[in-house]
């Protein structure tokens, strides 16, 4: 077996970061039901090292911060909802919320296990007084969440976080469970 000296394997070390595939760009492509309008694309840079940890707890707190909306949104929405539809839009809405809780518990834990501190604030809340431009509100959310999740799960697998990549594609099937939910809502609409 041959010995590199110290100045040669750290060349060494560094060219092979420079072509690591984690290094490379990622391209991903989601689309948005015609309904909701054209294909949205995204495209991220994923570095080896502190730089793509740093990127990932980024993330994890724009989404932490997201979930904490879905809190205040779902339970603004759930005391403010009015009209025939009150009682099954407020229990909707009511029920929302744990499953946010869960969500928003398991991105801090993740956030605080990476180095990082979690995001204290939540991202702004669109607050409206009609039920159904609270449902259509709700849905853009989700959509957006969904977007969100599925570029983290590519940055975490990318990062070798598979465990974390496991854990969001549990929250990719409830946010696309509540958009399909939202969109049946929606489509039944008087």
């Amino acid at each position: 077996m041959r010995r590199l000296s110290k100045p040669h394997l750290l060349t060494t070390i560094s060219r092979a970061a420079q072509t690591h595939p984690l290094r490379t760009a990622l391209r991903s492509r989601s689309s948005r039901d015609t309904r909701e309008g054209a294909d949205s694309t995204f495209e991220m840079e994923l570095t080896v090292g502190s730089d793509g940890k740093k990127q990932l707890i980024d993330g994890l707190n724009e989404d932490l911060r997201a979930e904490f909306q879905a809190v205040i949104m779902y339970r603004l929405y759930a005391s403010m909802v009015q009209g025939p539809y009150r009682q099954e839009l407020r229990t909707f809405f009511a029920n929302e919320i744990p499953e946010e809780l869960m969500h928003a518990q398991i991105l801090a834990d993740k956030v605080a296990a990476l180095g990082g501190t979690p995001a204290s604030t939540p991202a702004p809340v669109t607050v409206v007084s009609e039920a159904k431009a609270m449902l259509e509100a709700a849905l853009k959310a989700e959509i957006e969440t969904l977007e969100r999740y599925v570029k983290r799960r590519a940055q975490a697998e990318a990062m070798g976080e598979h465990g974390l990549a496991a854990q969001l594609d549990t929250l990719i099937a409830d946010e696309s469970n509540h958009r399909d939910e939202l969109r049946q809502m929606l489509a039944r609409w008087p």
